[in-house]
């Protein structure tokens, strides 16, 4: 992964590195819909978190099995 991703807010993660990334968000949850959860997908799919069976990461801004899978990794 030599990309540089660039998420909403310019916030810019590379790989190599382990940015500090402090954003304010609602308290997130399986079912969770928006913003929010597109940017958390985001973040964890850049830093190279896979949701169950090992599945890639959806950025679909709903946080569901996979996502939530992701987050207790």
């Amino acid at each position: 992964l030599n990309n540089l991703y660039k998420l909403p807010g310019e916030i810019k993660i590379t790989p190599e590195s382990t940015p500090l990334i402090i954003i304010k968000l609602n308290i997130l949850k399986e079912g969770s819909k928006g913003k929010e959860v597109f940017t958390v997908q985001s973040i964890l799919k850049s830093l190279g978190y896979k949701g169950n069976n090992e599945e890639e990461l959806s950025l679909d801004s709903n946080f569901g099995e996979n996502t939530e899978y992701a987050v207790k990794s």
